[in-house]
């Protein structure tokens, strides 16, 4: 078989970082403490209980490189201004002198330098006992003693000494140690359960970070905002696991490829190393079988590894088993039993550390074995791509990547039709598995990268002939491009495809003239879109694409009437289209009752929403309902679930730009009201502000400009803050979604800045049946009356107040009323406001009753988790990676309105009685 990988230039390769970077980079350490402000906590608690004279021992255990030495160093941080007296102790790799971590942490607290050489066991601990006793009459005292699976047995000896007597001592001991390396064979094992009884002990065990911790870890590492890409960021969350030490190591690593061109993965030195480390314990004929398990991949059976390696079982079991010992690999009780290494770079550095032939050769083994045994087509499609055969690395990828994008896991779709993409393939299959690949990227909010993928793909199907199908995906293309917030280029592929499509398809046509005119509407341009649809009506009268137009067209003229009737009738027709087309329906429906003010109605839907978006894994409506929600929740005044949702969407990867734009005018907002400036910090920068300039969709700036010019005015920044004034003013084109701004520009803009507002007067005045169209109107008047001095001023103000309360704008109510002289009235308003009951039901239960609409397998896998059984054993047992299981688990608690897996089992069981 020859070794073609005629993998397409350009659409699926790993983005390249430009930008100019020393050679050598820095040193990459996060400069805050991520996902451990509870063990922080619990520290600082232990220290002011031994304060009062209760003192106490904390182990803190984890494993190499999960943050065990950062806490500490953040601890005693805490320790400074003479809080407490505090002395450490470091126990060595290669051998420690008897009681040496505890003399060099007595004298560092001033006992001197401790005698121990007094004639016995006993007489030494309690020598070393009185010393801390004395230390800590004096002052608090705080012991900590690192890495205790290198300890002397003195050392052990002493804590299990001193912990019955630490209650009523002024200290504190803290001691970490390595709990990989601690198995029940290690000389300290005994010593650490015996100290685990104790009343006066308590264990802190660090666990991985989150996903959301590790992103945030990466992007405070890095040394300025943006050095890496959002998918880079993406592949270090995915591939540290959750180590702090590794995913550093991996951000350094990847700035020093992007500084010197270079775009090989291989891990980082440090990483390899550390593994090497662990493995050396291992005979050569063990470290063979271990190089086998790395070849079957994260996970393995030990009869896979017998069969593919020729060793008996008896010996298979023992490597395994000193694996489990070594804290390399994890035990997955079910039938059969599996074995899984404890992190993917564990198995990566092992697996690179071979030969490419030497590779190929045993992932061919591995997939003859693995098909013998009817293996699912998401393995059977890695071995085939690693082996080289391309017949079988096109089928069993394809295969499971329809399975993935079916089951909403869209990374693991784009992987698959990746990893299908490296056969040599005829052009038809090439466009084909571009066009897949690209729709699951679209799903998963990689905009961008979509775009570059429908480009290739509409290339394949131009050389195999078959141009019947670039229409499609120019459409398709051009809605990433809107999204990735190149309206320009998405204007332009619509008005391309226009130029190509047949005579004898006018409904793909009118489809596209619809497209067209939504992306005219984005900029306000009323006018051409009309003629546009009117061009279309009779071709595309109630496809999504017209109905999704028509609608938005009356939220720009302020039609309420008319945008429900429009969007009562897309929803529908979505409806019969797909899952996905319905949702997004429905978020354009809640979207454009957000921007006519219509609150309640689309705080509702937003609501019900939300678990529906996440259990389908897309994300970037996911976010625009968040940063919607957000906003409608600060103009009601109540900013703090306002502040959740923003901080939930942040939390969410979004790499595509309207969500973030959107997410930035809500973060501005709710920062605003609470004067959280981490939470702005954390949303906005110039360059999304920017983005949003260039995009021109007119309620995305509408909404974003003002808050922005507010939050710069409040910097002392006046100028910067009356240029992005006058500039979003000349770049918008109607009141639409730019309330925000308009009001901004009447309170803080220069007069000319304030005088250009009157140019939209016309606009808002035709649309003043719209209720908050109407209270704009007189709030920019009673603005513009205070600014002359007018006596009118008062009552203009308080009409506008009247209307915010009538839909719902507290905030803005309350600022009416304090602006007309009511101060008590203003603070009554604020006061006023809780969440509505509905919208909140309808957040718990879920979407219209989806309690009873689980599919066969998410039944099957509801109920074995009410079992208990793990998420690993799940992923083993239907052939699937863990992260197809947590979508599952996602969508099911979406349905069902949970939110973890005791309610689900809590739920299972009522079903069954």
């Amino acid at each position: 078989m020859s070794e073609n990988r005629t993998f397409p230039a350009g659409p699926l390769r790993r983005e390249r970082e430009r930008a100019p970077f020393a050679m050598l980079s820095p040193a990459i350490v996060c400069p805050e403490l991520v996902g451990r402000n509870g063990d922080l906590e619990a520290l600082l608690e232990r220290r002011r209980a031994a304060a009062s004279g209760h003192g106490n021992l904390v182990l803190i255990a984890g494993e190499a490189g999960i943050g065990k030495s950062r806490l500490i160093a953040e601890f005693r941080e805490r320790l400074t201004n003479g809080r407490a007296a505090c002395g450490v102790g470091q126990c060595g790799e290669f051998g420690t002198l008897p009681y040496g971590p505890v003399v060099d942490a007595l004298h560092a607290v001033g006992c001197g330098t401790p005698v121990i050489d007094v004639p016995t066991r006993a007489a030494r601990l309690a020598a070393l006992q009185r010393l801390l006793e004395g230390a800590a009459a004096r002052r608090n005292t705080v012991l900590i003693l690192e890495d205790l699976q290198w300890a002397d047995e003195g050392t052990m000896e002493f804590l299990v000494h001193v912990a019955p007597a630490l209650p009523g001592i002024r200290a504190l001991v803290v001691a970490t140690y390595r709990s990989e390396d601690v198995d029940a064979r290690h000389p300290v094992a005994p010593f650490l359960a015996r100290l685990a009884r104790q009343p006066s002990c308590r264990t802190i065990a660090l666990e991985p970070l989150s996903a959301a911790q590790t992103r945030r870890l990466v992007r405070l590492a890095l040394p300025a905002p943006r050095m890496l890409s959002a998918e880079r960021i993406e592949e270090i969350v995915e591939r540290s696991d959750g180590n702090p030490f590794f995913a550093e190591e991996l951000t350094k690593s990847a700035l020093e490829r992007r500084a010197q061109r270079r775009f090989s993965e291989a891990l980082p030195l440090t990483i390899r190393a550390a593994v090497s480390e662990r493995l050396a314990r291992l005979d050569p004929d063990a470290r063979r079988i271990v190089r086998l398990a790395a070849v079957a991949g994260r996970q393995f059976e030990t009869d896979l590894l017998a069969a593919v390696s020729g060793r008996p079982l008896s010996e298979v079991y023992d490597v395994v088993r000193a694996l489990r010992e070594l804290s390399v690999v994890d035990e997955i009780a079910g039938t059969p039993v599996v074995y899984a290494f404890r992190h993917a770079l564990t198995r990566e550095a092992i697996h690179d550390e071979m030969l490419a032939g030497e590779l190929r050769a045993l992932h061919a083994v591995v997939l003859r074995a693995l098909e013998a045994a009817g293996a699912g087509a998401y393995d059977l499609g890695y071995h085939a791509a690693e082996a080289l055969d391309a017949e079988r690395t096109v089928r069993y990828n394809e295969q499971a990547g329809d399975e993935a994008d079916a089951l909403h896991a869209y990374g693991d779709a784009m992987r698959c039709y990746e990893r299908a993409l490296r056969a040599r393939v005829a052009p038809a299959v090439e466009g084909r598995l571009l066009a897949k690949a690209a729709a699951s990227s679209a799903r998963k909010g990689q905009s961008q990268r979509a775009v570059e993928l429908y480009e290739a793909a509409i290339g394949a199907y131009a050389r195999a002939g078959e141009t019947s199908r670039a229409a499609e995906l120019d459409l398709a293309m051009a809605a990433q491009a809107r999204h990735a917030g190149d309206t320009v280029r998405a204007m332009q592929l619509v008005r391309r495809a226009l130029e190509r499509i047949p005579a004898d398809a006018p409904e793909l046509r009118a489809r596209h003239q619809a497209t067209l005119a939504i992306m005219h509407l984005d900029r306000g341009e009323a006018a051409e879109a009309r003629r546009l649809l009117e061009a279309c009506a009779d071709g595309a009268g109630d496809t999504p694409e017209y109905q999704n137009a028509a609608g938005y067209a009356a939220v720009l003229a302020g039609d309420v009437e008319a945008f429900a009737r429009a969007s009562e009738r897309h929803v529908a027709t979505c409806a019969a289209v797909s899952a996905e087309s319905w949702l997004r329906a429905r978020f354009n429906r809640a979207f454009g009752r957000c921007v006519l003010g219509v609150d309640a109605e689309a705080l509702a839907e937003l609501a019900s929403l939300l678990p529906e978006l996440r259990a389908h894994g897309l994300a970037s409506l996911e976010v625009l309902a968040c940063a919607n929600a957000a906003l409608i929740e600060a103009r009601a005044g109540r900013a703090e679930e306002g502040r959740a949702l923003v901080r939930r969407a942040l939390d969410i990867p979004e790499p595509s730009t309207t969500g973030p734009i959107a997410l930035a005018a809500a973060a501005l907002t709710v920062g605003a009201a609470l004067r959280d400036d981490a939470l702005i910090d954390r949303a906005v920068s110039p360059e999304l502000v920017e983005s949003a300039f260039r995009m021109r969709i007119n309620t995305a700036l509408g909404r974003l400009a003002g808050p922005y010019a507010r939050r710069l005015f409040a910097l002392g920044e006046r100028d910067a803050a009356d240029a992005i004034l006058r500039r979003a003013l000349e770049a918008l084109s109607v009141p639409c979604g730019a309330t925000e701004t308009l009001l901004a520009a009447a309170e803080l803009g220069a007069p000319p800045t304030a005088r250009a507002i009157e140019r939209f007067v016309p606009a808002l005045e035709a649309s003043s049946a719209t209720p908050l169209y109407a209270a704009t109107l007189a709030h920019l008047r009673a603005v513009a009356c205070r600014r002359a001095g007018s006596d009118a001023a008062s009552a203009a103000f308080t009409e506008a107040a009247g209307v915010y309360r009538a839909i719902g704008w507290v905030t803005h109510e309350a600022r009416c009323l304090e602006a007309s002289g009511g101060a008590r009235a203003a603070a009554a308003a604020l006061r006023r406001p809780r969440a509505p009951g509905e919208a909140r039901r309808v957040a718990r239960a879920g979407a219209h009753g989806t309690r009873d609409t689980l599919s066969t397998r998410e039944r099957e896998i509801a109920s074995l988790v009410a079992r208990g059984t793990p998420n690993r054993r799940l992923a083993e047992r239907f052939s699937v990676s863990q992260r197809t299981i947590e979508k599952h688990l996602t969508s099911i608690y979406g349905k069902l309105g949970l939110r973890n897996r005791s309610e689900l089992a809590a739920f299972v069981a009522a079903r069954e009685d």
